[in-house]
């Protein structure tokens, strides 16, 4: 009953978060793997993109979020130029 009362944008927005923890975790592994991580920011951004303004109040921060992350992407990116591409 709880999920039930809860909206389906805030629970939607609790998930995406977590592509984005997923994101993380592959560009923190040592070689970083940016396919896997380019994975789960490309999930976050279709699911954003599909569903549009139906987050409501979520959705800006969810931008922002994606923003950054598409960010943080690239410096790592950057930093481990050079290294052995993720398999």
């Amino acid at each position: 009953q709880e999920i039930g009362a809860t909206p389906a944008s805030e629970m939607i927005s609790n998930h995406m978060i977590r592509f984005l923890d997923l994101a993380t975790i592959y560009l923190e592994t040592e070689p970083p793997s940016f396919s896997e991580a380019a994975t789960a920011i490309e999930a976050f951004r279709a699911v954003l993109d599909g569903v549009g303004d139906r987050l409501g109040d979520q959705r800006p921060m969810l931008a922002e979020a994606l923003g950054q992350m598409q960010m943080i992407f690239v410096q790592v990116k950057q930093a481990n130029e050079g290294a052995t591409p993720d398999a």
